[in-house]
């Protein structure tokens, strides 16, 4: 649900120039095969070894269901924990356009 939330919302999020990664443990194929069933229009990072899962901490006795809101310049702006999918691409988008009049 929450990666054809942000599949749908993207063309509102794009116009504020955010881009949208998911990542996670699963194989560059599952990510694939999950990419084509849902049409997703955004890139799946496979992190297979869960270095960039452990390094922001979205690891636990297995993968934590977290967003980053990163600015430009790689600083992280708002950490997001236990999203509710249905919801949460509203409320990036919400608190993007917050920032942006900050």
């Amino acid at each position: 649900m929450e990666a054809c939330k942000f599949r749908d919302g993207l063309n509102r999020l794009q116009e504020l120039n955010v881009v949208i990664l998911g990542v996670s443990k699963d194989s560059i194929a599952s990510h694939k095969k999950f990419a084509e069933k849902y049409h997703l229009n955004f890139p799946l990072l496979s992190d297979e070894s869960k270095e960039t899962i452990r390094a922001y901490h979205a690891w636990s006795e297995g993968t934590i269901r977290m967003t980053y809101l990163i600015n430009p310049q790689g600083e992280i702006q708002k950490v997001y924990e236990n999203v509710n999918p249905a919801v949460h691409a509203e409320e990036i988008l919400k608190d993007v356009r917050g920032l942006a009049h900050a």
